[in-house]
């Protein structure tokens, strides 16, 4: 604890923690809008400043009229509906540079006034490089939607999404530092669950990973039901691409059907491991797994139920996200826990 710094830090990182929260809630809005290629253009610094009259906004809105988007999907589209698609791209990125700045000059603050030792120097400093990744993977994942498909890749999406909660994560485990623990178990009983933590961060990543993969082709419109995948348990084109490995990439099928049997292994597996680390770690994380865990199911259940009309519902759909991007941290949290107080454990012993 001697090496933390001060209270005004941590301060600054909870308040980094909700603007970070904020960028994702809106990032998802403007995915489920298709607001993502208004704006056909990257530029870091001049781009802050939106259209301001007439003329300008016209010429944005050829800008959108030149990509595949438009001719294929918005053809027709008004002004005012451009400029709605066009308001939630350009706040996902104004808040995006809020964010970036916001982090480099309290960095600057901190490091005149001397608030942080070399450790957390670094720490700062690798927070400023992953902001500023993904501002160019947010550019390089609008960019594979400007010139032959109608959607970004939901690939370079899905890696713009875990870039995200990377971030997200590393503040919560900055913010970890700041927090005594109370242990009431063993070294052995807590090495007992250090590889199911391991194995179950693996597993939230790939569900993850395939919530994108929903997300960027739109899954849910297509298999709108539940329990049953269109009266089907297992539907039938579940493998029909070729080399089979594709399935698991790009076909709508397998997707959905992948992040639904994920997603009742988890509850199963998580609640297990709830079960079994609730007694020995006392901590608000662990009370709040099986909560978040919970809510996330039945979140997803919804979205999917809700996208019957053609439509992904935006509600549901960003409180699945955000509800995703919590259970993931909190869950994190428990492991930073674990692998603390092994830590300690190991630091005992050698005295």
């Amino acid at each position: 604890m001697k090496q933390l710094p001060s209270r005004s830090v941590f301060y600054f990182l909870v308040f980094t923690l909700i603007i970070i929260f904020i960028q994702v809630a809106i990032g998802g809005i403007t995915r489920l809008t298709d607001s993502g290629l208004s704006m056909t253009e990257w530029k870091p610094i001049m781009g802050s400043i939106p259209p301001l009259n007439a003329e300008q906004w016209s010429k944005a809105f050829e800008g959108y009229k030149q990509i595949p988007q438009y001719e294929i999907v918005n053809k027709g589209m008004s002004m005012s509906d451009f400029k709605f698609i066009f308001f939630w791209e350009y706040m996902h990125r104004m808040w995006g540079r809020v964010g970036f700045m916001f982090i480099l000059f309290g960095f600057l603050y901190f490091l005149v006034r001397k608030q942080l030792n070399p450790v957390w120097i670094k720490r700062f400093i690798a927070v400023i490089l992953l902001y500023a990744a993904q501002g160019v993977m947010g550019w390089f994942m609008v960019k594979s939607g400007l010139s032959e498909n109608i959607r970004v890749s939901h690939y370079r999406l899905t890696a713009h999404l875990l870039l995200a909660i990377s971030i997200f994560a590393y503040f919560a485990w900055l913010l970890s530092k700041f927090f005594k623990v109370e242990a009431v178990a063993t070294k052995a009983s807590i090495q007992k669950i250090k590889p199911y933590a391991i194995a179950l961060i693996i597993l939230l990543l790939i569900q993850i990973t395939y919530g994108g993969f929903m997300a960027g082709i739109k899954a849910a419109i297509h298999y709108p039901s539940w329990p049953m995948m269109n009266d089907k348990l297992v539907p039938d084109n579940l493998f029909f691409m070729k080399p089979f490995i594709k399935n698991f990439g790009e076909n709508i099928a397998t997707i959905q059907f992948v992040h639904r049997c994920l997603a009742y292994f988890l509850l199963f597996a998580i609640s297990w491991f709830w079960f079994k680390v609730r007694p020995q770690i006392k901590h608000w994380s662990v009370s709040a797994l099986p909560v978040l865990l919970l809510g996330q199911v039945l979140l997803g259940i919804a979205t999917l139920l809700a996208a019957k009309g053609g439509v992904v519902s935006l509600s549901w759909g960003v409180m699945h996200q955000i509800t995703g991007l919590l259970l993931f941290t909190n869950f994190l949290l428990v492991w930073f826990i674990i692998k603390d107080q092994l830590q300690l454990f190991s630091k005992q012993s050698a005295h």
